[in-house]
């Protein structure tokens, strides 16, 4: 088998005592009032495609230092988002405090000292309003970064564009690769990537999309298959293709009829149809093959494969379910493979070798005529 396995606005920028910048000048702005008084930081999160929301959620603004690990530490401030309709942007409000807490403070590079703080928004499991790794991630603004400033940094991109007290930011570490594989880990924020970090676009709201929240899938495509005898199309296990667990049963399987085909998959697979062992990033893949079902009574080992699968634009399509994350690491393979949680359909990037997720209309329009192969 040849085929691989596969905004946010700051209410008061820092203390009463420190001037707010002027417009433009740098992350931190200054909304001027709305709700309560004091420094504020507004999130708006909205569900990503082929999601809706499910269980309550909360907001946070958590400690992250990353010249070691990096490591969370505690939740700075939180709030439970605004109820909202399935698919609607809901939002929250989260109070800072005017300074931020010493336990926070660490060396930011550039001789700058101060707190970075990453903007989520989390199942609150224990119900204590704060994030602690263990708990599912619906959602990280990868993009925007909270900063407490109390040495300013005096060389780097960060001169003159940090100022004591809050700011906000964009340290560079959306999408980010290095050689070909997702960056995981970073030295000291302020001085690891040249021409970083950058002011952020002034905003009502930080904008979180919630990646984080399962995602269903439709499948669907044309049929040509003149050469073979198939009449369905079944989503096998990776496990039973490679002879390691005869029991799973296929993630889907649907008829071909009228030159066409079609499949939905919302529900999560078994735990044992996961692939690899990392904790932090737990995944199901499954090989839509067209087979012939002689007995009319769905797939078994005994109705022959032909191999043939669905493509798109000439590659061999997979399906993948990815778990709920609960980490950072998860969270950054999350994002810079470009994927959600849930149910996706996948193919091989030819020139990385990693999986390139398909959006929906790419999902609801791919061919099934025997060019695309499981061996190739």
């Amino acid at each position: 088998m040849s085929l691989p396995l596969l905004a946010l606005a700051l209410g008061a920028c820092g203390p009463a005592a420190a001037p707010a910048p002027e417009a433009g000048d740098s992350g931190a702005a200054d909304t001027g009032g709305g709700e309560g008084d004091g420094p504020a930081v507004l999130l708006a999160a909205t569900p990503a495609e082929g999601t809706a929301f499910g269980a309550p959620l909360t907001a946070a603004a958590v400690a992250f230092r990353f010249g070691e690990g990096p490591a969370t530490g505690a939740t700075l401030a939180s709030a439970r988002l605004g109820a909202p309709s399935l698919r609607d942007t809901a939002r929250a409000r989260l109070a800072l405090p005017e300074t931020a807490p010493a336990r926070d403070l660490a060396d930011l590079g550039a001789d700058a000292t101060g707190a970075v703080y990453a903007l989520l928004v989390f199942e609150d499991a224990d119900g204590d309003g704060a994030w602690t790794e263990g708990e599912t991630l619906a959602g990280l603004a990868t993009d925007r970064w909270l900063l407490w400033i109390a040495v300013p940094p005096d060389a780097g991109a960060g001169a003159g564009l940090l100022e004591r007290g809050w700011n906000l930011v964009d340290l560079g570490l959306q999408g980010t690769y290095e050689d070909d594989r997702c960056l995981l880990d970073t030295d000291v924020v302020l001085d690891w990537r040249e021409g970083w970090p950058r002011a952020a676009d002034p905003a009502d709201a930080v904008a979180v999309a919630l990646h984080g929240l399962p995602a269903s899938l439709s499948l669907a495509g044309e049929v040509a298959l003149e050469a073979f005898e198939d009449d369905a199309l079944a989503a096998i296990p990776y496990q039973r293709l490679a002879g390691t667990d005869d029991a799973l049963d296929p993630f889907f399987d649907v008829p071909l009829r009228d030159g066409a085909f079609a499949a939905t998959l919302d529900a999560a697979p078994p735990d044992a149809a996961d692939v690899g062992a990392d904790p932090d990033w737990r995944y199901a893949l499954g090989y839509p093959l067209a087979y012939r079902d002689a007995a009319g009574d769905g797939w078994s080992p005994d109705d022959p494969l032909s191999g043939a699968t669905p493509c798109h634009e000439g590659r061999p399509v997979a399906v993948r379910y990815t778990r709920p994350v609960r980490s950072w690491k998860g969270w950054r393979l999350l994002d810079c493979y470009g994927a959600t949680v849930g149910w996706r359909a996948v193919v091989q990037d030819p020139d990385t070798g990693q999986p390139r997720f398909l959006d929906a209309e790419a999902a609801a329009t791919l061919r099934l005529d025997g060019t695309c192969s499981l061996g190739g």
